[in-house]
């Protein structure tokens, strides 16, 4: 028996759903409001900003006759979604040549799924101040809409909750995805994606893709909450224990060291690792070697 039915948050099944247009279009229609009537698939696979950053991010890159269409899901909270929103339009402009006139670049649009607690209303706020900021920095030529899942799913008998309910399926149990699939199976525009949601869990091939991308996933938030809970206070304590700043610092180092080690038994990238430790790429070698020696 299968533990839990798996739904469009994780890359293959996201892929899988929204590779197909008639119901990318749809998505936008009832989600972004957003009318589009034809699209041409540029990169169906990841676009990353670091291409050995596997973690949590899926986009497609999207082009119509008016815009180009970066549509992107975030599972983490990684802290620099503004950085990369304004980075992902900038390098599309830089690699494109828009001949005698300027008139020929097309605007960029940038959708985001996110599938975190935005926290605090300081923080959902930033969010919107986000999407105001791009248009008017850059007017129609990068503009940003953002979609929050668990948002939605506090917004019930909703078009957007009972797309948020299909995202996070795997969230739920067995049962509980079982009678959300069949209550929306009685709309016939979900019926096509659901059957699809079916055979992509039926398979044992894709179901086993899928429970990867889960632990991936899952692997990625334990070294995350690593970071945040254990670095710093370990740090701070055994850097107060020597009673100096250089013990503060060198118990800093200590668990930033165990931290990297840890993730390199776990198989993380190297450049993952360089980004959700803040360390060097010297020190992480440093490690391997150390490691590789015990």
């Amino acid at each position: 028996m299968q533990e839990k039915i798996y739904g469009i948050k994780y890359d293959p099944s996201f892929k899988n759903i929204f590779s197909n247009e008639k119901y990318l279009i749809m998505f936008f229609s009832d989600i972004f409001h957003e009318k589009i009537c034809s699209i041409q698939y540029r990169n169906k696979e990841s676009i990353k900003e670091n291409k050995n950053m596997r973690y949590g991010i899926c986009d497609l890159l999207l082009e119509t006759n008016q815009e180009i269409i970066i549509f992107e899901l975030q599972n983490l909270d990684l802290k620099n979604l503004s950085q990369r929103m304004a980075v992902y339009p900038a390098r599309i402009y830089a690699s494109r040549n828009p001949g005698k006139h300027y008139r020929n670049v097309k605007p960029i649009k940038v959708f985001i799924i996110l599938n975190y607690p935005h926290g605090s209303p300081q923080v959902l706020k930033q969010y919107r101040q986000l999407e105001i900021q791009m248009g008017e920095e850059f007017g129609r030529y990068a503009d940003v809409s953002i979609w929050n899942i668990q948002e939605a799913l506090k917004q019930k008998d909703t078009i957007d909750y009972k797309y948020a309910q299909l995202f996070n399926l795997s969230d739920y149990s067995v049962h509980e995805s079982i009678k959300i699939l069949q209550v929306l199976k009685n709309e016939n525009k979900f019926r096509p994606i659901i059957e699809k949601i079916e055979l992509y869990n039926q398979d044992l091939e894709s179901y086993q893709q899928l429970k990867e991308a889960e632990s991936m996933q899952m692997t990625f938030d334990e070294a995350t909450a690593m970071i945040k809970l254990d670095a710093l206070n370990m740090g701070i304590q055994k850097g107060e224990k020597r009673g100096e700043k250089r013990g503060l610092k060198r118990g800093k180092l200590d668990e930033q060291v165990r931290i990297i080690k840890n993730m390199l038994l776990k198989d993380f990238p190297v450049q993952a690792i360089m980004e959700i430790a803040n360390a060097s790429e010297q020190l992480i070698y440093k490690c391997q070697k150390e490691l590789s020696k015990s």
